[in-house]
C-alpha cells in the first residue's frame, strides 16, 4: 500500500475485526489487537517511510505541531509518500502472524527490544512506549536485521 494512500485505522480495524469474526478473540481483545496493529502500522508509516525521528516528538504544543507539520509535508512529497507499506497476515485457529514492512532505512530495534521479551526500559519520553504496549498484547515480536520489518505472532489461548 503506498504511504500516501494508507489509512492505518482502516487496515487495523479490518484485521482486528477479522479475528473477532473468526472467533479468535473477544471484544476486549479486539480492541487490544486494534491498538497493537495501529501502533505497528503508524510506526511503519511515520518512522519508516516518512523518516520522522521519534526524538522530534514532544508533549508540548510546539513539538507536537512541528511533528504534525513535517508529517503532512512528507505525506505529500516524493520519495516519502511513494514508499510502500507491505502487510502480510497469516491466520489459523491456533495463531496469527502479522508482518509489516516499510521501505525506510530501518532502525536499531535492539535499543528498544534488548534482545529479550519485555526487556524494555520504562520511558518518560513521549516516544518509545509503543513497543512495550505491543509486547503486552502480542506473544512474540520479531524484527528483521535492518529494522524495517516487524512480525507479530499471537497464539489463541483458548485452543489447546
Amino acid at each position: 500500500i503506498p504511504t500516501k494512500d494508507i489509512d492505518a485505522s482502516v487496515v487495523a480495524s479490518y484485521l482486528a475485526r477479522f479475528l473477532l469474526n473468526a472467533g479468535f478473540c473477544s471484544k476486549d481483545e479486539f480492541h487490544q489487537f486494534y491498538v497493537a496493529f495501529m501502533e505497528t502500522l503508524i510506526n511503519a508509516i511515520e518512522h519508516g517511510n516518512l523518516e520522522l525521528p521519534s526524538s522530534i516528538k514532544g508533549s508540548d504544543f510546539e513539538k507536537i505541531t512541528f511533528f504534525e507539520e513535517l508529517r503532512e509535508q512528507r505525506m505529500k512529497a516524493a520519495p516519502y509518500n511513494e514508499r510502500m507499506v507491505r502487510v502480510a497476515f497469516m491466520f489459523n485457529p491456533r495463531c496469527f502472524s502479522l508482518t509489516v514492512t516499510d521501505e525506510g532505512p530501518g532502525f536499531d530495534w535492539q535499543q528498544y527490544h534488548g534482545g529479550e521479551r519485555h526487556n524494555y526500559q520504562v520511558s518518560t519520553k513521549p516516544y518509545g512506549r509503543g513497543f512495550m504496549l505491543i509486547h503486552h498484547i502480542i506473544d512474540e515480536v520479531y524484527f528483521n536485521e535492518k529494522g524495517n520489518a516487524i512480525t507479530l505472532v499471537k497464539s489463541n489461548d483458548a485452543e489447546g
